[in-house]
Parts: structure tokens; sequence; C-alpha cells
């Protein structure tokens, strides 16, 4: 399992060169566990 912050993540997907479209959060952020779904373009 990997684990990472939600703004980490975000970078780590626009070094990569895709676009953040969309993004479904289902979780608890103040107990620090959220789990993301990414909706994501690449040029």
């Amino acid at each position: 399992m990997h684990e990472y912050s939600e703004p980490d993540l975000d970078a780590v997907i626009g070094d990569i060169g895709f676009t953040i479209l969309r993004k479904f959060h289902r979780g608890d952020r103040a107990g620090g566990r959220v789990v993301l779904l990414y909706v994501l373009q690449k040029p």
C-alpha cells in the first residue's frame, strides 16, 4: 500500500504530464485518511 498527502500526489500527477480534471474524496480529512479518485487527462 502507498500513502501520499493530497498536495504531494497532485504534484506528482502534474509532473508526469497529467491534468487533473476532477477529484472525488471519500473519508475523513480531519482523521488523516482520505481515499481519492482522480479523473485525469493526458495531453
